[in-house]
């Protein structure tokens, strides 16, 4: 884990997203796990559907869902002040804003929502909520970039 932070969907849907070494973003069910320790779950390979009934769900509820956006180390996550948005800086250069919706929201569908990315250019170290619209954005090269993140409608 390089970086993880609380996100809100509702009153009654509350996460946790984490930034990893290898770029995902994962985002894991507290509420259904309130006081419980956390496993990384492994879904990155394809498995046979018999394989896959052979897995002890009760292990995986914890886990709600992950992203592959970017390309490289994930390095900042920070929630909104409101707390139903993130963003997730990588090494790639990009810093990606996330919406997190509550089950009712999502209706089946993904928890986890792109909304809009910003390409800095260079390796991003550290990505901070200025304002509910704009980041403070940190690179390797020292640079420092004040961005405003334009949300989907």
């Amino acid at each position: 884990m390089t970086d993880s932070c609380y996100v809100k969907a509702s009153d009654t849907n509350e996460y946790l997203a984490v930034g990893l070494e290898d770029g995902t973003v994962h985002l894991f069910d507290l509420t259904r796990n309130a006081g419980k320790s956390y496993q990384k779950p492994v879904f990155k390979t394809k498995k046979a559907k018999k394989d896959a009934e052979d897995l002890d769900e009760t292990t995986y509820k914890q886990f709600a869902e992950t992203s592959y956006e970017h390309s490289d180390s994930v390095v900042s996550v920070e929630a909104s002040a409101d707390q139903n948005l993130f963003i997730s800086a990588s090494k790639d250069g990009f810093v990606i804003l996330w919406q997190v919706k509550s089950a009712e929201e999502a209706n089946g569908d993904d928890l986890l929502h792109y909304v809009t990315e910003q390409d800095v250019g260079e390796p991003v170290t550290k990505a901070k909520w200025l304002t509910s619209e704009s980041i403070l954005v940190s690179t390797s090269a020292g640079s420092l970039f004040i961005s405003k993140l334009a949300k989907d409608s």
